[in-house]
């Protein structure tokens, strides 16, 4: 009977994880829309195109780039920085959310929070800045 009752807890545990998983992707799936149409921002994931993206495809492609980079990376951290760059005052780009969200696993113990770390990134990127625009590129984002 105590096997019963821990492949139960299990199982719950497990579907509120995946639960919680799904939220993370619809919260990103919003953040990707809002960024394309209202900031002219497209955010892809390692070269893959997250507009018109499903829950399910938004989490397999989230488990498909842990294997590339060999290491995990979030969805809840991906739709984190989505909110974040919207936020921000960014020029038109596409922005690669896998790379940053790598960049921030990997440097994240020096930055307070999330927006010090994509003001970091981004600053030369800022709109609110008065000199003229010019294309540039960077590891994570290209200026259309």
């Amino acid at each position: 009977m105590s096997n019963s009752v821990l492949t139960q807890e299990t199982y719950s545990n497990e579907l509120e994880v995946y639960v919680n998983q799904e939220r993370a992707a619809v919260d990103l799936i919003h953040s990707i829309g809002k960024l394309m149409f209202e900031k002219s921002i497209e955010l892809v994931l390692f070269r893959n195109h997250l507009v018109d993206t499903s829950i399910t495809e938004i989490l397999r492609l989230h488990k498909y780039s842990a294997e590339m980079v060999g290491k995990p990376i979030s969805v809840f951290d991906s739709a984190e920085l989505a909110r974040e760059i919207f936020n921000m005052d960014l020029a038109p780009a596409k922005i690669d959310i896998g790379k940053l969200a790598d960049e921030w696993l990997s440097e994240r113990e020096t930055y307070k929070s999330t927006k010090d770390f994509l003001e970091d990134k981004f600053q030369n990127f800022l709109t609110t800045e008065s000199k003229p625009m010019e294309p540039e590129r960077c590891n994570s984002i290209r200026v259309w």
